[in-house]
């Protein structure tokens, strides 16, 4: 509609202004490469893996482009090197000093993202005729995204611009939708309200919004407002060199104290670009506020794309159990399986990763890398976050009916008017082994592949096979089910204040096939308006009835826990009892049995951890009729 209303106003303000319609060049690749100069400087031999991409640039219409034809390089060579591959545009003549290039791009793989340049001549269409760069990055982002630069330093004269790919041992880079043409001189908009809604009652929060110039000429001075109805506050800004198609996060010097558990209504406008009225319509934005009484336990949710066909994805396991043991409490780890035995379509179709090993971090980042490094960094960023709710959940199963009932709770610690939040939740199995090539596990770090060194989840996958044979794979957090729906359903009252108890029961059948000790249900809470996980809760299933042992983990104390060498397995026992011990890797391969005896009364048994690598493990004590489990961490 507002692309209506705009053609509307420029037709009748036609003979009026001059028109800044006027495109010089654009290419979408629909009809090939050409007219484009390809010029392959590096000369080396992509990958095999990328061998449908053997020219400096490429036209085609990957899966997992935008659905039309793009421009494709690639980074990857065998043996590995640096890219220099060039796209260079026709002669392109301009003669308005708004003209701006504009164009979309992608990197595909989250951990190995291609940067690249662009670049202009005014000369030629060599390689040695180009030496104004004008934009340049070292990893573009991994979903297309606009980008632009001005070049109106090029007015009366015939240039060339060229895209070159620079990057060393990456992946592929994608461009798409280059245009350049002439645009409105001056207009600067609020993109966006960048704050956090949630914060701590009496805490400064910072008013941030995400400005952006979208007019030819840069823009040194700008005024940003920013008022709750009450109050009104206005920073002067200056020297800000904000070029055409740039953006900046300004903090405003006034912050907003909140001093209730409820929630505020923000305004922030921008105004008076180099101290004119521009024409811009997107100066002003809205954003909310709101205050809780209480700091919710803010667990962080790790959605990881993941396949047995994958050859890189054996660091996402090992990422995955590295943060399981280090915040046990406070990250959850779901494996979204792609093309294998173990996919859920639902989740599989919904996640929107552009390749694999990539991941979502609580939805907020998306499709983003994958190792225990990147892990640690998203894990330390929103789990600051404040969330407006705690999360709570038990999940009984019933060996009899063979349904588990989860209890889910969401405690509110804010009022909030017109709420969209929404819940769901995920079903997780551990342990999972099969039988048939589809539950073989590619290892790209393996001796036989890449040989790359990663150690971790109790495995040197370096000196494991390519592939590890499925009698020797065990998967971990498979997501087996969504109760609910991937975006979750509203299951909340319109309006919640604070310390509101919002509960729902979930009910769901367990397969026969699928083992109910070995799962788990995730409770999301989901901003309907964002799509973000504002908090989560997890449970183990907890076997109502059954043949199994009864569960006695108060029965069981192990220490010191992290451990280097010597644990103290500490047991308070009734009566004599028959006690043997299995100790289970992250994988949930057992890595050692033993049998510590006939017990009685409160005792304590040595046990030499020393010959375990560092990682995670599960110690099983049998003690009779009765089992206790304890997580122990080997440092």
């Amino acid at each position: 509609m507002r692309a209506a209303i705009l053609f509307i106003l420029a037709l009748f303000m036609l003979q009026a202004t001059e028109t800044t319609a006027q495109v010089f060049f654009e290419q979408d690749f629909e009809n090939g490469i050409e007219p484009m100069t390809l010029i392959d400087v590096d000369g080396l031999t992509p990958h095999p893996n990328v061998a449908a991409y053997p020219d400096a640039w490429n036209a085609a219409n990957p899966a997992f482009g935008n659905g039309t034809n793009v421009a494709v390089s690639n980074s990857w060579y065998s043996p590995a090197g640096a890219a220099d591959d060039w796209m260079i545009t026709p002669a392109i003549e301009i003669t308005n000093e708004n003209t701006v290039v504009s164009w979309s791009a992608k990197a595909q793989d989250a951990s190995f993202p291609d940067g690249y340049e662009v670049l202009v001549s005014t000369t030629g269409n060599e390689v040695a005729d180009f030496t104004d760069v004008i934009f340049s990055t070292a990893a573009e982002v991994t979903e297309f995204t606009e980008r632009s630069a001005a070049l109106g330093d090029y007015v009366g004269q015939t240039i060339y611009i060229a895209w070159r790919n620079n990057s060393n041992d990456q992946f592929l880079l994608l461009v798409d939708d280059i245009k350049v043409e002439a645009i409105q001189a001056l207009a600067v908009s609020a993109t966006a309200f960048s704050t956090t809604q949630y914060h701590q009652i009496l805490d400064d929060v910072e008013i941030i919004t995400t400005i952006t110039n979208d007019g030819a000429n840069t823009i040194n001075t700008l005024d940003v407002t920013w008022t709750d109805g009450t109050s009104t506050y206005t920073d002067n800004l200056t020297d800000l060199g904000l070029g055409n198609g740039q953006s900046i996060d300004y903090a405003h010097s006034t912050t907003f104290m909140p001093t209730a558990a409820i929630t505020y209504d923000i305004q922030v406008t921008v105004s008076n670009p180099n101290g004119e009225t521009d024409d811009e319509t997107d100066n002003v934005v809205d954003g909310r506020i709101s205050a809780v009484s209480v700091v919710p336990v803010k667990r962080m949710v790790l959605e990881e794309g993941t396949g047995s066909w994958c050859g890189w994805c054996p660091r996402g396991f090992v990422a995955m159990e590295d943060l399981i043991a280090q915040y046990p409490e406070t990250f959850i780890g779901i494996a979204v399986h792609n093309g294998d035995p173990m996919a859920f379509a639902e989740y599989d179709n919904n996640i929107g990763l552009s390749g694999y090993p990539s991941c979502n971090a609580d939805r907020v980042l998306l499709d983003v890398g994958v190792s225990t490094a990147d892990f640690q960094s998203y894990y330390n960023q929103l789990t600051q976050r404040v969330s407006p709710a705690s999360v709570d959940a038990t999940a009984a199963f019933d060996p009899a009916t063979g349904e588990v009932t989860i209890e889910a709770k969401a405690t509110f610690r804010t009022l909030i008017d017109d709420l969209d939040m929404r819940m769901n939740v995920v079903i997780l199995e551990d342990s999972i082994q099969g039988s048939g090539s589809g539950y073989n596990q590619a290892n790209f770090y393996s001796f036989q592949s890449q040989n790359i060194p990663l150690v971790g989840a109790g495995l040197d996958w370096q000196a494991a096979p390519n592939p590890i044979l499925a009698g020797d794979m065990y998967y971990n957090h498979v997501a087996r089910a969504i109760i609910g729906g991937y975006f979750g359903e509203n299951v909340f009252p319109d309006n919640v204040t604070a310390d509101q108890e919002v509960t729902q029961t979930y009910t769901y059948t367990v397969p026969a096939s699928y083992n109910p000790e070995l799962m788990s249900a995730v409770v999301m809470l989901i901003d309907g308006n964002t799509g973000a996980i504002v908090n989560a809760g997890k449970a183990h299933f907890d076997i109502l009835s059954s043949t199994q042992p009864e569960l006695a983990n108060e029965r069981l104390d192990i220490f010191p826990n992290p451990a280097t060498d010597i644990v103290n397995i500490a047991l308070n026992l009734d009566g004599a009892t028959s006690v043997d011990l299995t100790v289970f890797n992250a994988m949930g391969q057992t890595v050692a049995t033993q049998y510590l005896g006939t017990l009685n009364g409160e005792v304590s048994v040595p046990f030499d951890a020393s010959r375990l690598t560092s990682g995670a493990y599960t110690f099983r004590i049998n003690l009779g009729n009765q089992v206790a489990v304890k997580q122990v961490i080997v440092e």
